[in-house]
Parts: structure tokens; sequence; C-alpha cells
């Protein structure tokens, strides 16, 4: 008896597991692994459109930034008046941070974008 619990307790866990080649308990069948690759339409119909209300809200949602995005564009290319940018490009940059500390703005943005 002492044998048959040194024999267990001497199996690597990793062996005590079962993989995705053994059979689950209980299922008399080996399950092949996950599709790897899964299309875009495929991702789109499950993750968008699966039940009714995903897909009535996936419209929804794609009506309202069609919406959204048409009036902004056409107030940027039409209405907006662009002239004001470029006089006041570094208080809109760094707002009303003292001139002499400025090289700390500049510093951290250059190592943000080196990343």
């Amino acid at each position: 008896m002492a044998d048959a619990e040194t024999k267990k307790a001497a199996v690597p866990k990793a062996e005590l597991r079962p993989g995705p080649e053994r059979e689950r308990e209980g299922e008399g069948e080996v399950l092949p692994p996950p599709s790897a690759r899964v299309g875009p339409l495929r991702w789109l119909r499950e993750n968008l459109f699966s039940p009714w209300y995903n897909a009535l809200l996936t419209l929804l949602a794609l009506w309202f930034l069609y919406a959204v995005g048409k009036g902004v564009v056409s107030w940027a290319l039409t209405e907006a008046d662009w002239a004001v940018i470029p006089p006041n490009l570094k208080l809109l940059l760094v707002g009303f941070y003292p001139e002499g500390e400025l090289w700390r703005v500049w510093t951290v943005l250059y190592v943000l974008l080196g990343l």
C-alpha cells in the first residue's frame, strides 16, 4: 500500500492534468484543438450580429457614428475658422505653462514619441 502511494506521488503533476489530446472525464471522445484562424466575416457574425438585439445595436451605433461624423466633417471643411490655429498653436499645446520650463514638456513629449 505504501508503494502505491509512493508511485502516485512520484508521477509529475503535468502527467496528471488532461491535455487537449487526452480524453476528458465523462466524455468518450478526444476533442480537436480549436480553430486558430477566424475570418473577419465570421468574427463580425459571431460578435456583432449573433442575436437579433446585437444586430440592432450594431446598426444603431453605425447610424449614429455616420450622422455625427457627417456633421463634423461638413463643419470642418466648410464652416470652421482654421486661421486662428497657427497663431495660438503654442497655447493649444501647452496652455499657460511658464516659458522657462517648457523644456520639460518637450522632453516628455519626445520621450513618449520615442517609445
